[in-house]
């Protein structure tokens, strides 16, 4: 015992840690809690928490002691100091007084400053069933969840794990709990042995029926194994565990000689099978390879030939449809025949026409002839040689030599006609485009076979020339706008004309028909121009007035005189034989028609205008005197608001009134103005004015109106700043409230407000409100994330605290302080506390952060 303290001394010095002494409570019979310094009051315990924790350790089957502790002495690591603190109290308690029982006895050590905790186990408990350190982990989380939650409830925490470690120690030491617990296992063993020997048994009457059930395998007497087989079931049967034992030790050789008997055999029979099964699977693999070759083979046959059919009916069926055609083209070559005699273009298209339809019967018959070659070379492939089918394919589409037809003049050595290579499909385009053009023509001369003979006088009449005359006589249209019809000359001159066109008609009809379109071209130049005159000419009589509007009971402005507009109108219609008569073009005689028909149109709205402000103009000032009337008391109820808002109100907007008062002078004005006018008969002006003044007191009515929203809106300023005003302390009592359960300094600053006793800016004292509670809020959030790095920082230095507390419980237990044989030292004493190393267990309250090197509440 003489060198504990010299020990202690040694390992505080080497752990950095002061040897100031925790003061030792005097030790009562009947208290378990005790308190350091004595007059301490815990906080959220207090005194009848430390009346409910006696309450609680008294009920406890083992003694339960919890000091609470104000300051833990020394400086350093508080964990160790904790640790050290415990133990020490532990050490002082079992020397002086003989009622603690160091074996049996636990203390729970709580300190507030640090906030760091320790617990400590009896040593009957720690040397018997290893209940130190991490064994306490259990038990001592029960206390880290009651103080890591926003409301820390340390007094329910240690009584929750007082009472968890009791009932623990309480089950583990209890000689008639620990008896059942023996009687039990010793039944549950002999349950085992019995379900061993069964189970072990079974499989062996299970194995040796097996390996006797297939005849071909056994050797041949089989009675021994037999006879033991119905001895082990009837040991089985009697279900005795000694006895199924030895009758399981005695199959085990028979069983393992049957078995190799067997293995041999069935090996020798599976060696017969898999030679039988190679030479089967050589065979049959050697057949379906031979199988799926003639399959490929002659899939791959039916592929390319369905890909070679497809073309070559898509080609025949092509060839056969052009064929068709040219011979139904060919059909009316005889009523081209018919055109004998014929000369100049006539001749020309149809010698283009029949050299065109026999090139392409030659292009048609070359592709028939190019398809028919690689079909019989098609039909010569085989399964093993499908080389043909693969040639003919490629060949459908390649370039393939073609004879034009056409006499080969310029190569001496060269056969007789042209031949060339082409490519099919460039080919049939171009054979498409051939036939589009021979059709064109050939229409053509079938056109020309129908014309020869007609005459230029029944194709290109007269009569249309003379309808143009008629139009032209009925709105007094000069016949210089007919100048460049092609009959528009005298009687020699249409002579002539039919005589050069008719000449045509026999010997080159294409061409007589040719002059009969230009003719009849031109006449349709002429026919479009006469008719946009004769528009032109109506439209000036559409809205024409044929009388001067009557305007004599008003005096109007000249610019609004519909008499005036008359005159113009009347001006202009008179001047449009002479613009018919000098215009170059049929825009300049629409465009004057245009003016015309506006300048009638303009007549008429001037006239209705001024017919309508007669009779309006009285009823739009009355009607702008009532707005009048209107406005005013408007504006007076709005001056009457503005003048109370100032008394409440400082910064009252005076632009929406001065607005309106500035719109009804002027609206003043213009009404005086309007009914000066009407006594005047001015009748259009007057109700203009009316109209204008109308309007200027609608706009004087809203800027009103708004003047007196705007002072609603400051009113309801003034009342939302009183309501918030009254709800301000509340607002910094919940805000301090967030602050104190992270932890923080709840003192924020009440706000003052300054008395008000007449105008002021409410809008600015709802600002500052808002900078108020702004500031409130910025320091709750700032509690808030303070609290949460605190908690980040608490849980990473408790995990560090716990690893370097296992390191150093590793190097206690291997120091000769632990091998010592002092009381303090010896874990199998009885009365020691640990082993010799620090078996208690602990941490900072709520589980180490930021707390466990100190801090406050």
């Amino acid at each position: 015992m003489k060198q504990i303290p010299l020990i202690l001394a040694l390992l505080f010095a080497l752990c950095g840690i002061s040897l100031a002494q925790l003061p030792t409570p005097a030790l009562r019979d009947g208290q378990y809690v005790y308190t350091i310094p004595s007059n301490f009051d815990p906080p959220l315990i207090g005194q009848s928490g430390i009346d409910d924790l006696n309450g609680a350790a008294r009920r406890c089957r083992y003694p339960f002691y919890v000091v609470l502790v104000r300051d833990l002495p020394g400086s350093g690591d508080g964990d160790k100091r904790a640790a050290n603190a415990v133990n020490a109290l532990a050490e002082e308690w079992g020397q002086r007084y003989p009622s603690f029982d160091m074996a049996k006895s636990q203390i729970f050590l709580l300190a507030y400053n640090p906030k760091k905790y320790r617990f400590l186990a009896g040593s009957k408990f720690e040397s018997e069933l290893g209940f130190r350190s991490d064994a306490h982990k259990p038990y001592t989380s029960i206390f880290d969840r009651s103080v890591q939650s926003q409301r820390k409830d340390p007094k329910n925490g240690i009584i929750n794990m007082m009472e968890a470690v009791d009932e623990f120690l309480f089950d583990q030491t209890d000689p008639a709990r620990i008896a059942a617990r023996t009687e039990a296992a010793r039944q549950q063993e002999e349950q085992k042995r019995l379900v061993t020997a069964q189970s072990t048994l079974n499989g062996q009457i299970e194995k040796l029926s097996e390996l006797l059930s297939d005849q071909r395998f056994v050797p041949s007497n089989t009675a021994g194994y037999k006879k033991s087989l119905e001895t082990a079931k009837a040991a089985r049967q009697r279900n005795d565990p000694i006895e199924m034992s030895s009758v399981s030790q005695a199959l085990k050789p028979d069983i393992a000689t049957l078995e190799t008997f067997v293995n041999d055999k069935m090996s020798q029979a599976r060696n017969e099978l898999v030679k039988t099964i190679f030479f089967w699977i050589i065979g049959i693999g050697a057949l379906l390879f031979l199988l799926s070759y003639l399959f490929a083979r002659a899939n791959k046959l039916r592929v390319l030939r369905e890909e070679f059919d497809d073309i070559f009916k898509k080609r025949t069926t092509a060839t056969t449809n052009a064929a068709q055609q040219f011979f139904a083209l060919y059909g009316d070559r005889g009523d081209i025949l018919s055109l004998t005699g014929i000369t100049g273009k006539s001749l020309d298209l149809y010698h283009r026409v029949t050299r065109s339809v026999d090139e392409i019967f030659l292009g048609v018959e070359a592709l028939r002839q190019h398809a028919e070659t690689y079909k019989r070379q098609a039909d010569t492939a085989t399964y093993f040689n499908l080389d043909p089918l693969t040639s003919a394919i490629e060949s459908m589409s390649s370039e393939f030599e073609f004879d034009t037809g056409v006499v080969n003049k310029s190569d001496l050595f060269e056969p007789e006609t042209k031949v060339i290579r082409v490519n099919p499909t460039e080919l049939t385009k171009s054979l498409q485009a051939q036939f589009e053009k021979a059709v064109d023509g050939w229409e053509e001369l079938k056109a020309a076979i129908a014309a020869r003979g007609t005459t230029a006088e029944s194709a290109f009449p007269s009569s249309n020339l003379d309808e143009l005359h008629k139009q032209a006589d009925e709105l007094r249209i000069p016949k210089r706008w007919l100048s460049g019809h092609p009959l528009a000359g005298d009687e020699t001159d249409d002579q002539s004309l039919y005589a050069r066109v008719n000449a045509l008609s026999w010997d080159d009809p294409i061409a007589f028909n040719e002059e009969i379109a230009a003719l009849k071209a031109k006449e349709a130049a002429v026919i479009e121009q006469i008719k946009r005159l004769v528009a032109a000419v109506k439209l000036v009589s559409t809205d024409r007035l044929e009388a001067e509007p009557n305007i004599a009971n008003t005096v109007v402005d000249p610019n609004d005189n519909p008499v005036a507009t008359f005159a113009l109108a009347r001006r202009a219609e008179d001047k449009l034989a002479g613009v018919l008569a000098s215009a170059k073009t049929v825009e300049e005689v629409e465009e004057h028609a245009k003016t015309v028909n506006s300048l009638y149109r303009k007549t008429a709205e001037q006239a209705a205008t001024i017919k309508s402000a007669v009779g309006g103009a009285e009823s739009s000032i009355t009607k702008a005197d009532a707005k009048l009337a209107q406005a005013k008391s408007q504006f007076a109820a709005a001056s009457g608001r503005l003048q109370e808002a100032r008394q409440n109100h400082v910064k009252v907007e005076k632009g929406f009134l001065t607005n309106a008062e500035a719109l009804i002078q002027e609206a003043g004005r213009d009404l005086d103005k309007a009914k000066r006018q009407l006594a005047e008969r001015r009748h259009l002006n007057a109700r203009n004015n009316a109209d204008r003044a109308t309007e200027k007191l609608g706009q004087a009515i809203d800027q009103a109106k708004r003047s007196v929203r705007h002072c609603d809106e400051l009113d309801e300023k003034k009342a939302e700043y009183q309501k918030r005003l009254a709800s301000i302390d509340s607002v910094r009592r919940s805000l301090q409230g967030r602050i104190s359960q992270y932890g923080g300094s709840a003192n924020l600053a009440r706000y003052r407000a300054d008395t008000i006793n007449g105008p002021a800016d409410y809008v600015t004292l709802l600002l500052l409100l808002d900078r108020t509670e702004q500031k409130w809020e910025n320091e709750a959030l700032k509690a808030q994330r303070a609290y949460e790095e605190a908690e980040r920082q608490r849980l990473e230095e408790e995990a560090a605290r716990r690893r370097a507390e296992e390191d150093e419980d590793r190097r206690r237990r291997q120091s000769s302080y632990e091998s010592s044989s002092s009381s303090w030292g010896s874990s199998d004493s009885g009365s020691s506390w640990g082993g010799g190393s620090d078996s208690s267990s602990g941490g900072s309250w709520g589980g180490g952060g930021d707390s466990s090197s100190g801090g406050s509440w």
